[in-house]
């Protein structure tokens, strides 16, 4: 009996045991929906407020939300990656001014310098991260960022084994991933998503 058996029997037939993230990324026609407004009237004014210069948007869809942080800071250097080919041409042809790339987050992170970028952006994704590389994935964008992270998630408080029955969703445990940061903005929205902005105390920053 095969194990992806065994967990169907226990799960029921949870789509997740399936899930390849090329297939189903390359399935979102647009990347980003229009519903950024309300998150993103706190982290424009966060971006500011820390000062950034730089933005990594990991798994950045077509671009949508780093197109917008240019908008209003045309001097802040925007790069963005995602594992849809199909959103990041769409990405490239809309927002020339901005370095969009085909990675996936996995295998691209250890290849990105330390302390590269002032804020790395999280919008919605480290929900889709499996849990046994959750604790990889967010050692490597504290080891990225060079001063602060914005995390836009679903939140759950429990570490894993629960998910969204549609999409393949975890709830991953951010407070304790991210407990060595100091949290200066955190905002409760509707279906049990919330944003949260970090920076680095300067005795836990990675050299």
């Amino acid at each position: 009996m095969s194990r992806k058996f065994k967990l169907r029997r226990f799960l029921g037939n949870q789509n997740f045991l399936d899930y390849n993230p090329n297939d189903f990324w390359n399935l979102r026609h647009d990347g980003r929906g229009e519903d950024n407004a309300s998150w993103f009237n706190d982290f424009i004014p966060f971006l500011e407020n820390n000062n950034s210069k730089s933005v990594l948007e990991i798994a950045c869809g077509s671009g949508v939300n780093l197109g917008y942080v240019k908008s209003k800071f045309p001097k802040v250097k925007c790069v963005g990656f995602d594992v849809s080919k199909h959103c990041i041409n769409l990405g490239l042809k809309r927002y020339p001014d901005i370095k969009i790339y085909l990675a996936d987050l996995v295998e691209e992170l250890p290849s990105i310098e330390t302390n590269s970028f002032d804020c790395v952006l999280c919008a919605g994704i480290l929900m889709h991260v499996l849990p046994k590389k959750i604790k990889f994935v967010v050692k490597e964008i504290k080891r990225i960022s060079a001063s602060t992270i914005f995390l836009y998630e679903q939140d759950k408080h429990v570490e894993f084994g629960l998910r969204h029955p549609n999409n393949f969703v975890f709830f991953h445990d951010y407070p304790s991933l991210f407990g060595d940061l100091k949290k200066v903005f955190w905002k409760e929205y509707k279906d049990n998503h919330f944003a949260e902005g970090l920076i680095f105390e300067e005795e836990n920053k990675i050299k």
